[in-house]
């Protein structure tokens, strides 16, 4: 497995997705970038890697792929021989005659109505109304711890492309220093 490049960034980027290890404790908190699919890592305290894609894009998150990607399926195995028969199913038994039903008319044999009143059914309304409504609430955080870290990850981005811009700036001002 190829070892990425070491530095004192935060970030660290690895050619292949496939080529991460399955445990980094030595990358716990830093983020990975694959060149490969483009996917961004985030290497978590128990030293396993977490795609940020997917949780940014409100999918499930996945760990990174463990010991290379699946293979193609191999080709179909020979037909085995044919198994035993079994003994045949006896008679059901018929069960016990059930109760006589009600009258289809209405009137005298009626049953009385069970309906609820609104003394009942109201604590169970106002529950479901909480309920809702802390819901929602926890919807709004989640939406907005989201977008926290798109910032947080597209701020990083950004200082490593610029920390690189600015490291090929000194490379060429020591260079025209050096020439004249």
């Amino acid at each position: 497995m190829a070892e990425p490049k070491r530095s004192n960034s935060k970030i660290t980027f690895v050619i292949q997705e496939a080529a991460m290890p399955e445990q980094w404790p030595e990358k716990i908190g830093h983020f990975v970038i694959a060149r490969d699919t483009g996917n961004l890592w985030y290497v978590q305290p128990d030293g396993r890697a977490v795609s940020l894609w997917h949780l940014l894009n409100q999918s499930r998150p996945v760990p990174a792929p463990q010991n290379g990607k699946d293979g193609r399926d191999g080709c179909a195995g020979a037909k085995g021989e044919r198994g035993l028969t079994g003994a045949t199913g006896g008679d059901g038994v018929r069960g016990p005659k059930g109760d006589a039903g009600r009258d289809g008319r209405d009137g005298a044999n009626a049953a009385p109505c069970v309906c609820k009143t609104v003394e009942q059914v109201e604590p169970r309304l106002n529950a479901v109304e909480k309920a809702t409504a802390q819901a929602s609430a926890a919807t709004t955080e989640h939406a907005a711890q989201i977008a926290e870290l798109k910032t947080l990850v597209q701020g990083l981005i950004d200082r490593d492309t610029r920390s690189g811009e600015y490291i090929t700036w000194l490379k060429e001002r020591v260079a025209a220093h050096q020439k004249g």
